[in-house]
């Protein structure tokens, strides 16, 4: 595995291209074994797995669960906090704390925050958003609803990835 750092914005780490089809594979709908994958990549099944291995050590990739909260019996809605002038960690960690928060993100656009939560009432969107709105640094709130997702019917890997460095 090739570690070459890139001067752009943000160093990066810079992968080859068997890492990058290996990270395809495995972040793809399908469950590959490590046998399937070293078959399809036509490489030796230790090298898969050593791979595999590395990326994880590395936090390239990471396994974690995810809760399936339509399934049971919750809806999933994301809030968009805009903030008079303060300091976004702060407020995002403030949000972090509220009951039914699940994730709290700094994006780039129209908004200084996005906190996706879970929620089985009306009721409960409005208690939510009251708990939000009155922070005294949050200036506006909107909300939004997930009514389903989809994953992508391909992986998405950056061809960043195997540029050259």
């Amino acid at each position: 595995m090739m570690m070459a750092m890139r001067k752009n914005n943000v160093d990066a780490p810079h992968i080859d291209e068997f890492d990058a089809k290996l990270l395809s594979l495995l972040t793809s709908q399908e469950s590959y074994s490590s046998k399937d994958l070293a078959a399809k990549l036509d490489k030796p099944l230790s090298t898969v797995q050593r791979r595999i291995r590395i990326l994880f050590e590395n936090g390239y990739i990471k396994k974690k669960y995810e809760v399936d909260y339509l399934k049971l019996g919750c809806r999933k809605g994301l809030l968009d906090i805009c903030l008079k002038d303060s300091d976004i960690e702060c407020v995002a960690k403030k949000v972090s704390r509220i009951s039914g928060v699940i994730l709290v993100s700094v994006p780039l656009g129209h908004s200084d925050l996005s906190a996706s939560f879970v929620y089985r009432t009306n009721e409960e969107v409005l208690r939510f958003i009251r708990q939000v709105k009155k922070m005294p640094e949050v200036q506006r709130v909107t909300w939004t609803e997930e009514v389903f997702s989809l994953s992508a019917a391909r992986p998405v890997l950056v061809e960043c990835l195997c540029s050259a460095a």
